[in-house]
């Protein structure tokens, strides 16, 4: 039926459309699956009069086999049961951050004959990087459903556009944000929707019966979250968690840091563990050694405490390391994120697991 901007489908909703132009399923997919939620929400409400109200709405977080699970031929199934009241059915799936081949067949074969009593509304946020995204615009499913009713791609809002979607989301709060507050709120979250509407939402408190966002409320109420994901990555790194340094990682990658600062930083923990199993070998106090490195003992407290999960081998392995994911993109073709994955592997133990320091350690 129609291919929609999220703009064009906003207009529908606004104008009191959708539900007379009601189509049986509806695609919507992004990078971001706060956008695509917010997309697929709205559609919902608009949607959801027309077809008997609350009790007709039914919300699927995920797909598969387990407790609390269903799968898309199951939901497939519902949607083609016709109630014994008449009514129609609303079923929202998602927004699913994976998507199988045998879901996406089901999916595809009812959209391709879907019941015209009901609405299935599919959100899907896949992640940008993800081969299967890439691939989805151009998939049998999504033309199954371009063909039989409407496709949304909802992609995540540049920097460009940050500053018009958080005046939308700060009217939808019954607030006003000044231009400069929206650029330095963008700038600080790195234009990653949740985080910037997580900000907002604590600016809007903030703002009280003023009802206004200044740049200066910004930069009083909101801290540059880079900078804390940073320290989380470090943290984990020096204590040798391998699930929470894995997640700082993809963070800071998914918000555009690049790999050569994330790899300085590792480098600049690794040095402070070295000097801090210097110091403990002779005795020191971390004071002391804040002294003799120039610094404050706050930075270096991390390094401190995990000095004792590490021995000089694992120190200088690390080092070495860090200069292989540095030349790899360049002496073998690897992607630095893809060099970074390995190294966080190589460094810190599974766990289950040993991560003894051994005879070096201080």
């Amino acid at each position: 039926m129609a291919a929609l901007t999220p703009e064009q489908l906003t207009r529908l909703i606004r104008e009191g459309k959708a539900a007379q132009q009601r189509a049986p399923v509806y695609l919507i997919h992004g990078d971001d699956s706060r956008v695509a939620a917010d997309a697929a929400l709205a559609l919902r409400d608009a949607l959801a009069p027309a077809l008997g109200g609350p009790d007709s709405v039914f919300r699927f977080l995920r797909l598969g086999a387990g407790e609390g699970e269903t799968s898309a031929a199951e939901i497939a199934a519902q949607l083609n049961t016709v109630s014994m009241f008449g009514a129609g059915k609303l079923m929202w799936v998602g927004p699913l951050e994976e998507l199988g081949p045998e879901d996406a067949a089901a999916f595809e074969r009812y959209a391709n004959n879907p019941n015209p009593q009901s609405s299935l509304i599919l959100t899907v946020a896949l992640g940008g990087e993800s081969k299967t995204a890439a691939q989805l615009p151009a998939s049998p499913m999504a033309k199954a459903f371009a063909a039989s009713g409407v496709v949304v791609h909802a992609p995540a809002p540049t920097a460009a556009g940050a500053g018009a979607w958080l005046k939308e989301k700060a009217r939808e709060r019954g607030v006003a944000l000044d231009a400069r507050a929206a650029g330095l709120l963008t700038e600080l979250c790195a234009a990653d929707p949740g985080r910037m509407e997580a900000e907002l939402e604590k600016l809007a408190v903030y703002a009280g019966e003023n009802g206004k966002i200044t740049a200066d409320d910004v930069a009083e109420v909101t801290g540059d979250w880079r900078e804390e994901s940073i320290w989380n990555l470090t943290k984990a790194f020096a204590a040798r968690d391998l699930a929470a340094a894995q997640d700082a990682l993809d963070n800071l990658l998914r918000a555009g840091t690049p790999p050569q600062v994330i790899l300085k930083t590792l480098t600049t923990e690794l040095l402070r563990i070295a000097a801090a199993l210097d110091h403990r070998a002779r005795g020191a106090s971390i004071k002391e050694m804040a002294a003799e490195l120039g610094s404050s003992p706050f930075p270096l407290k991390d390094a401190w405490s995990a000095a004792a999960q590490w021995n000089r081998a694992q120190v200088g392995k690390g080092l070495r390391g860090v200069l292989e994911a540095t030349l790899a993109p360049m002496q073998k073709g690897i992607a630095p994120e893809t060099a970074l994955a390995a190294l966080m592997a190589s460094l810190i133990p599974r766990r289950g697991r040993s991560a003894r320091a051994g005879k070096g350690a201080a």
